[in-house]
């Protein structure tokens, strides 16, 4: 039955209305004819709450639909089950392909919608961790070797030896066609690459254990586990001391077209910036967490997960957080975001990757069919 879209005419709710409860998308009659009535504000979890808004068909698609906004699944994330084991470490999106890496391994896999993955093979069996994008090219680094390897499509990879590394590299990042990986365990140093190829070494402006990095305005900033060390650089070439607002033990960060946000584990502190220079001290809801793992982000949000908890962390800017129920109560290294999917592989016991949807459209004068049945 295809109805036009129209605002409400009703001050009831799903809360308060129980036929709302069960589809807020509404059929209503009135003299100008049949209506369907989108009450937007409710809270958007269906699953948890029973409070959503039902099953459609939009452009000759199964969605649902959550206040105005489209959804191409019935729950917020999913369980999506690989046909192989990977110790999954490291995964990026670059605009149209996820591409996943996992340690001990020749295993590659890639996906363009996050529930539909292919396997591919890297140069070699090693203990790849991280994977990045730099406008051309992706690369994952070995983290116990000076080997790295890259690919312009996920699919085919050729491996790189970077002479003078000996020490165990802990992320990368990319953008602007460059690409910089950093060093922990109280290291100095971090090493930069134009598309992957030629390597060169450069001295951080101290010693920390630099684990984790990312790209965004211009500039890589990088922060350095427990303390406050923070460092920028626009090449990777030459870096910058930076002082992050509070000290915690900071194990993640991210950029999300706007904003970097670093994440701490334990503590629930968090703190943003635009340019890596001046923070902003924010906090994270701590009630479910025991450790933030990873922070990415997709289409402006970041999302964040715990280890072994089924609870995650959406915010748009990094500061004001929601919390989000996955499938399962996993750990996850590593987390890639598209405009509308977030894609979280679980611990190496497992094949499953988590997907979490974000609103793929927003309804606005059209109109959809009701579907007749969930399934």
């Amino acid at each position: 039955m295809r109805l036009p879209v129209t605002p409400s005419v009703s001050t009831k709710d799903g809360l308060s209305n129980k036929n709302a409860r069960l589809t807020n998308c509404l059929k209503e009659s009135k003299k100008s004819g049949d209506k369907a009535v989108i009450r937007p504000g409710l809270v958007l979890d269906a699953v948890a709450s029973g409070v959503g808004n039902g099953l459609v068909s939009f452009n000759g698609e199964l969605v649902s639909v959550y206040g105005a906004n489209l959804y191409t699944d019935l729950s917020w994330a999913r369980t999506v089950e690989l046909s192989e084991y990977g110790n999954w470490t490291g995964i990026e999106f670059n605009g149209t392909t996820f591409c996943a890496v996992s340690s001990g391994s020749d295993v590659a896999t890639v996906s363009t919608d996050g529930v539909n993955w292919t396997s591919k093979t890297l140069p070699s069996s090693q203990s790849w961790y991280g994977v990045a994008w730099d406008g051309t090219k992706f690369c994952t680094i070995n983290q116990s070797a000076p080997v790295v390897a890259t690919s312009s499509d996920g699919d085919t990879w050729a491996s790189k030896s970077i002479l003078g590394s000996t020490e165990s590299w802990s992320d990368i990042a990319g953008g602007d066609g460059k690409f910089v990986a950093v060093i922990g365990s109280s290291s100095k140093t971090a090493y930069s690459s134009d598309h992957g190829d030629t390597w060169t070494q450069a001295a951080m402006p101290s010693s920390a254990n630099w684990n984790s990095i990312a790209y965004g305005n211009g500039v890589f900033c990088a922060i350095g586990g427990t303390g406050t060390k923070a460092a920028t650089s626009a090449t990777g070439a030459t870096w910058q001391a930076r002082t992050l607002p509070a000290s915690a033990s900071w194990d993640s960060i991210a950029w999300n077209g706007t904003v970097f946000c670093a994440v701490a584990r334990d503590s629930g502190k968090c703190a943003v910036s635009t340019d890596g220079a001046s923070w902003t001290l924010g906090t994270i809801p701590t009630s479910s967490f025991n450790g933030v793992l990873a922070a990415q982000y997709g289409g402006g949000e970041f999302f964040c997960v715990a280890s072994l908890s089924s609870v995650g962390l959406t915010s748009t800017d990094g500061l004001t957080w929601t919390e989000k129920t996955l499938p399962s109560s996993s750990v996850v290294v590593c987390v890639a975001g598209s405009t509308t999917t977030f894609v979280a592989p679980i611990d190496a016991s497992s094949t499953a990757f988590v997907t979490g949807l974000i609103p793929t459209a927003t309804v606005t004068g059209t109109s959809f069919d009701f579907a007749q049945s969930p399934l």
